[in-house]
């Protein structure tokens, strides 16, 4: 399946940015809600223990330790929901705000490309590969080491791999340079500062190796024809659905209000393959904001056809 078939089966709609269907935007919303919980029990240690020099300690050990990924394989064997709980528990401020801030950046291209429904899979897988390679290296790896792993930068290096490999070519900030600037170069900035500062010890800056890696291997899965994403997608789908009053009913567009043997005439555009190829092309080197009117509303009603 080659880059611009895949733009053109999956994803030829605008996105809903602030909207709460938003994938990046609900990802982002669930860190802060975690983010604003966490805060909340903090501040309750330190009125019970009257000082934060001796809530703070108590706090990371307690609600911490249940929490993050320990690097002891024999406490993670009796903390086993730490492979998920870990990539959104923040408890720094800076961290939460950089994550946030790198999770927008390249979570909104990614949907650009890719579509909404990839964007949580891509997260969870990319997290899950950065437990393991935490793991294993705490295991194995000697020399300075962390003794767990918080935090959502192992899922977001893998979101920021894969929205890179699956589109090298997207330009950033068109007003620059004449014609913007490669992604790739984001990524190489992101990359740097992750690995170099970010990541202090070396089985966390595996974890995030690790994740970056997951995130690749999900595009290269993806151009096979192989979404490793669809059971989560349809899984998510059923859970919703058990809780949807209206499960079953005709949708109000589907539902006839008049009595006819046909449909009336509607006029459609002329939807030519050579158009549809040029303006993924525009997408491609220059970005969705750069279409026009009239190209963004032909991908809307070629999207409708598809």
């Amino acid at each position: 399946m080659g880059e611009r078939d895949y733009f053109r089966k999956d994803f030829l709609k605008e996105q809903k940015p602030f909207q709460l269907d938003n994938a990046v935007t609900s990802l982002i919303i669930f860190h802060l809600i975690v983010f604003t919980t966490l805060l909340g029990l903090y501040l309750i240690y330190v009125v019970i223990h009257d000082t934060s020099a001796t809530a703070r300690p108590l706090f990371d050990a307690e609600v911490g330790g249940a929490l993050n990924l320990p690097a002891d394989a024999s406490v993670f064997i009796r903390r086993p929901w730490t492979l998920l709980t870990y990539m959104f528990a923040h408890f720094s401020f800076w961290q939460m705000l950089s994550n946030m801030l790198w999770l927008w950046a390249f979570g909104y291209i990614f949907q650009t490309v890719a579509g909404e429904d990839k964007a949580w899979p891509v997260f969870i897988y990319s997290g899950f590969a950065g437990a393991v390679f935490f793991l294993l290296s705490s295991s194995f790896v000697t020399g300075d080491l962390s003794p767990e792993l918080s935090g959502a930068g192992a899922a977001i290096m893998g979101l920021a791999i894969a929205t890179t490999a699956l589109a090298p070519g997207y330009r950033i900030f068109p007003m620059l340079l004449g014609n913007g600037i490669p992604l790739w170069v984001l990524t190489a900035v992101f990359v740097l500062i992750d690995l170099a500062v970010a990541t202090k010890t070396a089985n966390m800056r595996l974890a995030h190796i690790g994740g970056g890696g997951m995130g690749y291997l999900f595009v290269v899965m993806l151009r096979q024809g192989t979404d490793l994403g669809a059971w989560m997608n349809q899984f998510a789908h059923w859970v919703m659905n058990l809780f949807n009053p209206n499960k079953g009913a005709v949708p109000e567009k589907h539902r006839l209000h008049y009595k006819a043997k046909k449909e009336p005439f509607v006029k459609k555009p002329n939807l030519t393959q050579q158009k549809l190829d040029d303006i993924l092309d525009k997408i491609n080197q220059h970005g969705y904001e750069k279409l026009t009117e009239e190209e963004k509303d032909f991908l809307k009603k070629a999207s409708e056809r598809l």
